[in-house]
């Protein structure tokens, strides 16, 4: 069921090429992300790529007490990470500096202790 007017409950395919405009945007698509245009080169391609990354997957869901793991009912268990401590006056690449102006419209919940 889509909504008219509502982005969220829309029609997804609203949001996709038409087959037109595709037609003139695919080999350039293909050839920024690596793939072949041609099907017959893409699908065996595809599902090599697939057999690879569902081995490497076989191989973390095996390990006893990974990060990633099924448990005992075979549901998917996903541990949270773990936060880096940052020693003082060190800075973490590519992550802005804290700003005054800043500090000044974040909610109170964000204050700094």
């Amino acid at each position: 069921m889509f909504v008219p007017g509502s982005r969220r409950y829309s029609d997804p395919a609203a949001y996709l090429l038409t087959p037109d405009k595709w037609g003139l945007w695919r080999a350039e698509f293909c050839q920024l992300v690596g793939k072949a245009a041609d099907p017959a080169r893409a699908l065996p391609a595809a599902e090599d790529e697939l057999g690879e990354a569902l081995g490497e997957l076989e191989v973390v869901l095996s390990s006893v007490g990974g990060p990633v793991r099924l448990d005992k009912d075979g549901d998917l268990v996903i541990s949270p990470l773990s936060g880096e401590d940052v020693p003082a006056g060190h800075r973490v690449p590519n992550c802005p500096r804290p700003s005054e102006e800043g500090a000044a419209v974040a909610p109170a919940s964000f204050a700094r202790p």
